[in-house]
């Protein structure tokens, strides 16, 4: 499951997944998250933050190549083709906290190296251990907070 929020005065994605991780799921987080956005704000996002720490289950499903062709073109349609200018991968900040059990966070290592070749390519993200890690890497300000910035958008995920 997963919830999600833009913050648009940080240019900020922030994807929080726990319980069971299923399938695709940061792949739909990430699609479903643009769609909700306006075409300039998807052209703004300059960071995503995505919190992988309370993912208690994962597996393998949907790492194929045809699975990550189909959400790298579903990203490109998402992507607007006049005013804003979007973010290329390479622009984008993409930070990970790490799941807290060793046994999900080496499934999610494998997903990772799997899947290499997305929109938003797993070799240039950041892979850190805590919260407080992921805040200080991407410069947020002192009182920011994940739990009250995802609190209430996405419940459902």
């Amino acid at each position: 499951m997963f919830r999600y929020k833009y913050i648009e005065d940080l240019n900020l994605l922030i994807i929080r997944h726990y319980g069971q991780y299923i399938g695709a799921e940061n792949q739909a987080a990430i699609l479903d998250a643009y769609a909700s956005l306006s075409p300039e704000h998807r052209a703004s996002i300059r960071q995503i933050l995505t919190d992988k720490s309370q993912v208690s289950h994962a597996d393998l499903a949907d790492t194929d190549r045809a699975r990550i062709q189909f959400f790298y073109k579903s990203m490109q349609e998402l992507m607007p083709t006049h005013g804003a200018v979007p973010a290329k991968p390479s622009d984008v900040t993409n930070v990970i906290v790490s799941p807290e059990n060793e046994v999900v966070r080496s499934i999610m290592e494998e997903r990772m190296r799997r899947s290499s070749t997305s929109t938003f390519d797993a070799a240039t993200a950041k892979m850190v251990n805590d919260l407080e890690e992921a805040c200080n890497m991407l410069g947020l300000p002192e009182d920011f907070s994940i739990e009250e910035a995802v609190a209430l958008e996405n419940p459902l995920g």
